[in-house]
């Protein structure tokens, strides 16, 4: 039973990947620069959570939901999850940050909805940012597709993730349910 559900999200990871993929949207874990815009100090969510406590820790891979209001102490308006040992399925680990809350319905609300995610190697001792990802809500023949941000990770690796979810991207909008997910395709 476990591992059909496992295989059944395995399909579905591996055709979010494949639409990631074609759509230009994949992070590259070699250090994709991401251009912060912080009209705000409390807006920026990346290199600031390396000191984050966790908000979650798994080992092996994460499947996690947020609450819709979120805040950690060096985090403003995000949440932190750190995976230990991420695993993989044939050689490959991804990891998946995505709008977890009801879908927008009008094209503006959807193309105003924004996830970001940050990525953080423990090398060392110590976390090491990454990368940072972004994306809006594509609105598509009157249908929303939610913000979604996913990488290739090493497996064996462990990482932290830090991530939000808003309505739109400003520290004065409201946060929605982020979620994570990670494991390996074949």
């Amino acid at each position: 039973m476990k591992i059909e559900g496992i295989m059944s999200r395995m399909g579905v990871v591996s055709l979010c990947m494949s639409g990631l993929v074609l759509s230009g949207c994949l992070g590259s874990a070699e250090g994709e620069a991401f251009e912060e815009d912080l009209g705000e100090t409390e807006q920026a969510i990346g290199v600031e959570c390396a000191g984050a406590a966790a908000t979650e820790s798994f080992t092996g891979s994460a499947d996690w939901v947020s609450a819709q209001t979120y805040s950690t102490t060096s985090c403003y308006k995000g949440v932190v999850v750190d995976v230990n040992s991420i695993l993989n399925v044939g050689g490959v680990a991804i990891a998946n940050m995505y709008w977890a809350d009801s879908v927008p319905t009008t094209q503006a609300a959807c193309e105003d909805s924004w996830v970001q995610g940050d990525v953080f190697k423990w090398i060392s001792g110590s976390w090491v940012h990454q990368f940072s990802m972004e994306e809006n809500g594509h609105w598509t023949a009157g249908t929303c597709q939610p913000p979604m941000v996913g990488t290739g990770v090493t497996p064996g690796g462990t990482y932290r993730f830090s991530m939000t979810a808003r309505t739109f991207e400003h520290s004065t909008a409201p946060t929605r349910k982020v979620a994570i997910w990670t494991g390996g395709i074949s």
